[in-house]
């Protein structure tokens, strides 16, 4: 570990009043990152997005193995939370035991590390990580979002997938469904892609999720990293190559080290820390808007233009807080959901986030008595109607009959039926599952030309 002279902090302070006269609120001497952290000189941190903001008053939920809490760099930075899988537990502790493991405790670091652990600094230091263990049954996945909703986190990072080739078909109702009541709730749900992009490259849930916002990985020079997914519904990209963070030692975590590893978990866990500075700096956007923001403020990165290995581009913090983005500017995860609800004749979520009536559902109910009460409405207004008929006839005289004009049956549109290239398969999807789109990763489009110092090394997935 490198311990900093109290001289040298005295320094960094100094240097930040200078920089930052009039800081933010939550502005406060938060320790410079390793110099492994790459990611912070390709998204300026220090110098553009830190003086905004540090992430105050943001809780990030962390939907994942646990986070060992006793660390000193996240002690002051990890909330009681809950532990789902073994329904026991607050969620501090880290249920991934394995030697030279620990993801949740990695990805918390990545988020909001403050420094004081083998010097990890996350990027959004004075956020809130909300701890859920979930993720070893599947279907503890949907009850996590909506508990995480439930306990006021304003992002949710789930940095793991599960392939729908187990399925058979796209995102699981209930995991739509605690989707739609995240958007409900003006929370952002962001999701790993993947790492089976040179391999199987199956689809995953939740990232082919509705709503959700799905992050592939880069390296320092904004080339795809060699594993992450290809595939339609990835919206943007972030540093996942070579990225190091805490993890457990052979011995445990009293020999914990910090150790690089690749994989969009980590790109995710980033990008959760991003948004968190977004939400903190901007806490009048909504969830729809800030996923609009990002997307939309990305940096073009793989082949030129929107593709499937990064979507739109590399997400930019800094450019993401402070550019404007017109309210018709494309958003596709909340395109795929308003499409879902569209065709499930459900309550739309507005432009500004919420939803006009509240608990909407991924499936519909139906109801006996529903078609009861239809049945008796229909068979009162027809005696309603033939008794006006009656009278009318009495008015006119005996020899005058009236002009009835047929109508079509009252009831409204009938539900659309998804068609080739319109509505995508699956409750929430985007369509079938697509193998590699037999191209070569391009080579970055656009500046800048050096994102970062890292080349591709893989290391160790994650």
């Amino acid at each position: 570990m490198i311990r900093r002279s109290l001289a040298a902090a005295a320094a960094v302070a100094l240097a930040a009043l200078t920089l930052v006269p009039a800081g933010p609120a939550d502005a406060r001497a938060v320790p410079g990152p390793r110099s492994e952290e790459w990611w912070f000189p390709a998204w300026d941190i220090q110098n553009k997005v830190w003086p905004l903001t540090h992430g105050a008053g943001v809780k990030v939920a962390l939907i994942d193995s646990g986070v060992n809490a006793s660390l000193p760099g996240l002690s002051d930075a990890v909330l009681s939370g809950i532990n789902l899988d073994d329904h026991g537990g607050d969620g501090r502790t880290d249920t991934d035991t394995a030697k030279g493991a620990g993801h949740g405790t990695a990805m918390a670091e990545l988020i909001a590390g403050q420094g004081q652990d083998l010097g990890m600094v996350g990027v959004a230091p004075e956020a809130k990580i909300l701890p859920i263990v979930a993720g070893r049954y599947s279907f503890q996945v949907a009850p996590a979002i909506r508990w995480a909703v439930d306990h006021g986190a304003k992002v949710i990072n789930i940095s793991e997938g599960f392939p729908d080739a187990y399925l058979g078909h796209h995102c699981p109702g209930d995991v739509l469904s605690a989707a739609i009541y995240a958007a409900q709730k003006d929370v952002v749900v962001v999701a790993s892609s993947g790492n089976e992009g040179n391999t199987t490259n199956r689809m995953e849930w939740p990232a082919d999720c509705g709503g959700v916002l799905a992050v592939g990985a880069v390296n320092g020079k904004k080339i795809p990293w060699t594993g992450t997914q290809r595939a339609p519904y990835v919206a943007v990209a972030a540093p996942g190559t070579q990225v190091g963070s805490i993890w457990r030692g052979e011995k445990g975590w009293g020999d914990r080290r910090f150790g690089k590893s690749s994989g969009t978990s980590a790109a995710a866990a980033l990008t959760s820390g991003a948004i968190a500075l977004i939400r903190a700096k901007n806490p009048n956007l909504s969830a729809r808007q800030v996923v609009q923001r990002v997307y939309n403020t990305a940096i073009d990165a793989g082949p030129r233009g929107h593709d499937v290995y990064t979507g739109n581009g590399v997400v930019i913090p800094y450019r993401a807080m402070t550019q404007d983005v017109a309210a018709s500017a494309p958003n596709p995860p909340y395109g795929t959901l308003d499409k879902y609800l569209a065709a499930n004749r459900l309550p739309p979520i507005s432009k500004t986030g919420q939803q006009s009536k509240p608990a909407a559902v991924a499936k519909k109910k139906s109801s006996g008595s529903g078609l009861v009460i239809a049945i008796v409405i229909v068979a009162i207004l027809a005696v309603i109607a033939a008794a006006i008929v009656i009278l009318l006839m009495r008015r006119r005289g005996r020899g005058s009959s009236p002009v009835v004009h047929e109508q079509p049956f009252p009831g409204g549109p009938q539900r659309p039926q998804p068609g080739p290239g319109q509505f995508p398969q699956g409750p929430g999807g985007y369509g079938g599952p697509q193998g590699p789109p037999g191209r070569p990763v391009g080579r970055p489009q656009g500046p800048p030309p050096s994102f970062g110092p890292p080349g591709e090394g893989d290391g160790q997935q994650r």
